[in-house]
């Protein structure tokens, strides 16, 4: 467990820097409020669309199970 959250915040450190590197510190001038406000919309989607994603693969695992 340990290893895959090592993996995790590498990923997340990289695109952070590639971000910085890329726009430069542009979040240091934005309204947080609203930048966060839209980044908890994008999350919820995002959860919520792997919800879907799980649901679409139980229903795919029980159409294999029925057929065996």
């Amino acid at each position: 467990m340990k290893a895959h959250l090592e993996k995790f915040l590498t990923l997340c450190y990289g695109r952070l820097d590639q971000g910085e590197k890329i726009h430069g510190k542009n979040y240091e001038d934005v309204d947080l409020y609203q930048q966060m406000s839209e980044e908890l919309v994008d999350v919820f989607n995002y959860a919520f669309l792997e919800y879907v994603k799980i649901q679409n693969l139980k229903k795919m695992k029980e159409k294999l199970i029925d057929k065996n």
